[in-house]
């Protein structure tokens, strides 16, 4: 038990003696692991998000103003998995854009001339239908456009792996950049004990002992580093997930076990980070001298 305050207040004094490279190392792991923590948190929530529009059985279609929209209706009815059909015609659209304006009815007025097409808003038995039915309905005569959930969960998908890809890649150089700075803080806390570790060893110390010291270093580097990032992530949760959370609570859905999880895997890897990083430095240098 002595032995290990003995480590730990030897480590302390070690990083109090280095503390402008601890500094810049602890800064170098609380921007990687805040990064990688909500890219996690984004990734979670895109998730979310597709699965919620990718669960919704509804399909929107323009009609050609040439084509009858309430004939077209009496078609789709028929349609044996089709559950709903709602017309929403030019002069309904113009009404409830009416709310948007206020007061600005020249504007309105613009809505009225314009060359807006009549809806069909088509509720689905069955929502893994959805996609072959907006496809169907795409051929169709007298449909000029298809909106449906799903069309916009591909963009998102499309652009979330874009979004992934570059997080990756920022994220390895991050903790790259942040396993480098622990080793050069390390190292340069060896260099300025070199004649005292070399003193231990004459005396009989062993190398592992005085690497336990600089390996807890590391790890009090990376942890401290893993607490900063889990404050930064708890600020973006706070300010903007929640936010989306409480306004689009069908969209996003807050997961405590996902934040728990995010906020301990913070802590490991920032420990790892610290650890493996003092090792290779140790390695090397009580290796080679």
């Amino acid at each position: 038990m002595k032995n290990i305050l003995y480590l730990f207040s030897e480590a302390r004094l070690g990083l109090l003696r280095n503390a402008a490279p601890v500094f810049a190392a602890i800064s170098i792991i609380f921007i990687s692991i805040s990064v990688l923590g909500v890219s996690l948190l984004i990734k979670d929530s895109i998730d979310h998000t597709i699965k919620h529009l990718n669960e919704q059985v509804k399909i929107r279609i323009m009609v050609d103003p040439k084509w009858d929209t309430s004939e077209m209706a009496e078609v789709l009815e028929k349609n044996v998995g089709i559950d709903s059909v709602t017309i929403e015609t030019k002069k309904d659209m113009v009404e409830s854009m009416g709310k948007l304006f206020d007061d600005k009815s020249e504007l309105l007025q613009m809505f009225n001339f314009s060359l807006i097409p009549d809806a069909i808003t088509i509720g689905m038995k069955d929502n893994r239908m959805v996609e072959q039915m907006a496809d169907t309905l795409r051929r169709t005569k007298g449909v000029t456009d298809v909106i449906y959930p799903g069309e916009y969960a591909a963009s998102i998908i499309h652009w979330s792996k874009q979004l992934e890809k570059y997080s990756l890649i920022s994220i390895i150089v991050l903790l790259t950049a942040s396993i480098l700075t622990v080793m050069m803080t390390i190292n340069l806390a060896l260099l300025k004990r070199k004649k005292e570790v070399k003193v231990k060893l004459l005396m009989g110390a062993k190398p592992n002992h005085i690497r336990s010291q600089f390996l807890i270093e590391g790890g009090i580097i990376g942890l401290l580093g893993g607490i900063l990032a889990n404050y930064g992530i708890y600020l973006v949760h706070k300010n903007l997930f929640q936010i989306l959370y409480s306004q689009l609570p069908f969209v996003f859905e807050e997961k405590e076990l996902n934040l728990l999880i995010v906020f301990t895997s913070s802590l490991l890897i920032g420990l790892l980070l610290g650890v493996v990083g003092s090792f290779l430095s140790t390695n090397r240098m009580l290796r080679y001298g």
